[in-house]
């Protein structure tokens, strides 16, 4: 790999464990530092720290740690992202379809959440 592709970034936001490793271990065989949240709160912490290459949101996540997932959080998390990065490359995932049409609609691109192969594509750009 070369130095650029070990310095690129990435932020996962995602509430279900497993799925954390799934596409942690992705990410980082890519060569990307990946930094993780599993809320709300805990994404906006680390966003408000610095810019990531590539941003990977959960469309359903908990407003803070311990809380039950939310709907379209991580479609509002998606457009706090952008208004301090508007060039943010970042894709929202989820297995409801009224959300990847909301996401759509905001000119947000939206994965299938089980679609790993999808993810690791743009990943790889």
């Amino acid at each position: 790999m070369t130095d650029t592709e070990m310095s690129r970034t990435a932020l996962i936001v995602e509430d279900n464990i497993f799925q954390v490793n799934v596409y942690l271990d992705i990410f980082q065989k890519l060569g990307y530092r990946v930094n993780t949240a599993t809320d709300y709160q805990t994404a906006l912490a680390h966003i408000g720290k610095r810019r990531y290459d590539k941003y990977l949101i959960d469309g359903t996540i908990p407003q803070k740690e311990g809380q039950y997932p939310v709907s379209g959080n991580g479609l509002e998390l998606c457009a706090e992202i952008l208004e301090v990065h508007p060039k943010a490359d970042m894709r929202l995932f989820t297995d409801e379809v009224p959300l990847m049409q909301k996401a759509a609609g905001k000119g947000i691109l939206a994965i299938y959440k089980h679609d790993t192969i999808k993810m690791a594509e743009w990943a790889s750009k």
